[in-house]
């Protein structure tokens, strides 16, 4: 890996279209963490309804996406989604291995595919003020992570998820939030104080220009290529 003169990455956008019974995961767990909590009959229910229903709307999203300058989209296949499967079961991605054909041991604080050791870097916070870009040293506009793309020595993947929050809800937590931290403003500190403000800066913000609250959730796949 580290040899190579040139590294190549490929990027994946998936639209997933939950139904009513999908419960908002804790983004302090990761995908293989909450992998037994998941209810596949559930998850499955009405599948082709709504899969006719994003048909209609994901056009909309590919061609919104497309006018960005140099950023093509090509729509994968029946067949070539199950090659990323099959490469994602195995952790290989330099060829198709045709099927799945390591075995997954859980390790609880880590995973075994075949010979590969593998873990997952979880975001918890991040920061107040969200730029879309930076430059980078060469002074080319990059996305804050470009570092892991570029930087990070060893095999990664870098999975960025969004999740459309129900913003009423969300903001009748935020109130909740708001009252408990209140309550700590009563024991001194500027910490809760601040907090404070700042809870009813961005609540407000939402309610007056009926903005809608979306959730971000960060991690990295970091894995080995041999045990």
């Amino acid at each position: 890996y580290l040899a190579r003169p040139v590294l190549k990455h490929k990027s994946y956008f998936f639209i997933i279209s939950p139904n009513d019974s999908n419960i908002k995961p804790n983004e302090v767990n990761n995908t293989f963490a909450s992998f037994d909590k998941i209810n596949t009959k559930t998850a499955l229910k009405n599948i082709e309804g709504r899969l006719i229903e994003w048909q209609k709307i994901a056009p909309s999203y590919i061609q919104e996406l497309s006018s960005i300058n140099n950023i093509k989209f090509e729509r994968l296949g029946n067949e070539q989604l199950k090659e990323l499967y099959r490469q994602m079961l195995n952790m290989e991605f330099r060829f198709d291995p045709g099927m799945p054909y390591k075995s997954i041991d859980n390790k609880d604080n880590y995973l075994v595919i075949g010979d590969k050791k593998l873990n997952v870097l979880s975001m918890t916070e991040q920061s107040k003020i969200i730029d879309y870009s930076r430059q980078c040293e060469y002074g080319v506009t990059c996305p804050f992570t470009y570092n892991v793309g570029i930087y990070m020595r060893t095999p990664h993947l870098g999975i960025t998820s969004y999740y459309v929050d129900d913003t009423e809800k969300e903001l009748l937590r935020l109130d909740r939030e708001r009252k408990l931290n209140f309550a700590a403003t009563q024991f001194g500190g500027e910490d809760p104080k601040l907090k404070d403000e700042e809870l009813r800066l961005m609540t407000e913000d939402i309610r007056t220009n009926q903005k809608r609250i979306v959730s971000l959730s960060k991690q990295l796949i970091i894995y080995t290529l041999g045990e």
